[in-house]
């Protein structure tokens, strides 16, 4: 019977073998890295937050117990009055911040001024900046959302939630009819004396009213920046919306009776809304609960003023 001799496998070359080794050390190498900084994140127990909207998500991903101190701007949830503040989110003081003995920083892409971020970077503190907004609310919020899940070890947890914001945020544009005949709305942000601080283009303030089924007003400015006393009438708002922490201490018909506005519809009807800033203009995860507010605000303000013309 005739044998046949089997050939054996061939031997992988020393480089195959090299490049496989190569492979999976830089596998490892890379889970290692990953794992410790899942590892450091968690680790972090004494976090300093500068910005309202990074804070309200801390607290959404239930880790708030590690929070040790927030800026002016973190006003949600009430329990935070109980904790140091650091002052306001663009002028941070480098000897306020250390002085809580942070582990890690969590801040805003507005936070600042560079060089206390340099300071704080230099004294080894875990400096995490949030990704630089785009103006689309469904994109800026999952993408913080994402960004603190991250820095925090949850990512799982942030990715639920910022599921459900973007299913939350789709079903409150779904509900609201956009009419060509929307309200006239004109952003204030400050009017304590001479001309108004208004909304203008691409701010958070425009983009709100619109979604919520309004006319922003921006008097062909962008950003947020003072309009003079023409500007303003020659604009004709329907509705004045304003932050509720700039009416502390005074009243909407102050506000009204101003030259600029007195003799708009919005200064004739006393058409002014008020909102928490925070709620209004963080661009969080109650954003869809601001939206429906906003809107309902807007159509119960103009039926109101309405039913009570002859």
């Amino acid at each position: 019977m005739p044998i046949t001799l089997q050939r054996p496998p061939p031997q992988p070359t020393r480089a195959a073998a090299f490049s496989r080794r190569h492979h999976l050390l830089l596998t490892l190498v890379a889970a290692t890295l990953s794992w410790l900084a899942v590892m450091q994140a968690q680790a972090a127990e004494r976090i300093v937050i500068a910005g309202g909207d990074l804070t309200e998500i801390v607290f959404a991903l239930d880790e708030g117990h590690r929070v040790v101190g927030v800026d002016t701007t973190s006003t949600y949830p009430a329990s935070l009055e109980a904790l140091p503040s650091i002052g306001y989110v663009r002028t941070l003081s480098p000897e306020g911040v250390l002085s809580l003995r942070p582990e890690m920083v969590l801040a805003s892409h507005f936070a600042g001024p560079d060089a206390t971020l340099a300071r704080l970077r230099a004294a080894g503190v875990s400096l995490l900046q949030a990704p630089a907004p785009n103006g689309k609310a469904a994109e800026d919020v999952s993408a913080k959302i994402r960004f603190v899940g991250e820095a925090l070890g949850r990512e799982s947890a942030a990715d639920r939630l910022a599921n459900r914001f973007e299913s939350e945020l789709a079903e409150v544009q779904r509900r609201i009819d956009v009419d060509t005949h929307a309200p006239r709305v004109l952003f204030v942000l400050s009017a304590d004396s001479g001309p108004m601080i208004i909304g203008g283009k691409g701010t958070v303030a425009e983009s709100m009213i619109r979604m919520a089924g309004g006319k922003p007003l921006t008097g062909g400015i962008t950003g947020y920046r003072p309009l003079s006393m023409e500007s303003v009438i020659s604009l004709q708002p329907d509705i004045v919306l304003m932050m509720a922490e700039q009416l502390e201490g005074g009243s909407p018909q102050t506000i009204l009776q101003r030259p600029d506005l007195a003799d708009t519809p919005a200064g004739q009807q006393q058409r002014l809304i008020t909102m928490e800033g925070m709620l209004l203009l963080g661009y969080g995860p109650r954003t869809p609960l601001a939206i429906r507010q906003l809107h309902e605000s807007i159509v119960a303000t103009m039926n109101a003023s309405q039913g009570a013309s002859p």
